[in-house]
Order: structure tokens, then sequence, then C-alpha cells
């Protein structure tokens, strides 16, 4: 019987942990990124009929998600970048690719890319006490690659509208 996790980090060794993670931009290192998250799902909807089961399933609806908070000096840094490669565009609309590498003595090196990325939304909520400013960001995200591995292939649409003739669909 195959065990799937059953390797264990060896004795005195390391996890992987918040530490171990490099979070790159459109090949720029951002080392002082505070937290990163991400998701993406595929949404199946079921075709039902008059009986209790469903009767099949759409292929669904690929989502995505993500967020970075940063530093507010991080963030001025950040916005630059992005606005002075917008060209005529504003900072928003620029795309880009967030890279998430995480690496460990004695673990295989990982890598996550979020592909298309837009900034989507900019929240800002500041309170007294000794804490740095902070600014998150959520991510509009086409596609979220895990370990450079697809969840969903475009492909088979592509290839409906490339051999399909007018009136020819299957």
């Amino acid at each position: 019987m195959t065990v799937i996790g059953g390797q264990l980090t060896q004795v005195n060794g390391n996890a992987y942990s918040f530490q171990s993670l490099k979070v790159e931009v459109d090949s720029q290192l951002f080392e002082r990124v505070v937290s990163i998250s991400y998701d993406h799902s595929l949404e199946p909807e079921e075709l039902r009929g008059v009986g209790p089961k469903a009767i099949d399933v759409t292929t669904g609806v690929y989502k995505t998600s993500g967020e970075l908070s940063m530093y507010l000096g991080d963030w001025k840094d950040f916005r630059a970048m992005l606005a002075g490669a917008a060209g005529p565009g504003g900072y928003m609309q620029k795309v880009f690719d967030v890279s998430v590498t995480y690496a460990e003595d004695g673990e295989s090196t990982m890598t996550d890319v979020l592909r298309g990325c837009r900034v989507k939304q900019v929240g800002r909520a500041y309170r007294s006490g000794n804490q740095a400013l902070m600014v998150d960001v959520k991510l509009y995200v086409k596609e979220v690659l895990e370990d450079n591995l697809l969840a969903v292939s475009f492909q088979d649409v592509e290839d409906l509208l490339a051999n399909a003739t007018l009136g020819a669909f299957p």
C-alpha cells in the first residue's frame, strides 16, 4: 500500500515555514511580504431532472483569488513598480505574475505561480499602537499553478473551437 504524505522530515530537519518563502512579482524579489494567501477551485454545476440524483455535471467554473499584506513603505514601492510598467493605464490595470517558492534543507523546492494577476482592491486599517502600518492588497488571479502543475486545462475548449465549423458542434 502506498502511503501519501508518509515521508517525514528528518530528525532535527526543517519543515516548510513562512521563513521558507520567497515571493517574487514579475521576477522582482519582495522580501517583506507579511502574508500571502491564494486559492483556486473548480465548481461544477449539476444537471437535474425530476429524480433525486444528478443526471450529469458540467466541467465547472474555475475560480481564483489572492491576497498580499505588506508594510506601507513596501506598498509604495510595489505600486510604483506597477505604475511604471502599466504604460498608459493605471497601476490596477497592470498584469503581472507572482511566484511563491518555498525551500528548506532536506526538502524539495516547490514553486507556485499566480498567473495573470491584477490589483483589484487596496485596503488599509490603521490602529493606534506600536505596529508598523500595513496595506492589504486583494488580487485578481487568472490561474494558479501549484508546484508548476495546471489544475484545469483550457485546451479542451480551444480544440473544440479550433476544429468547429459553423453548425458542426458535436
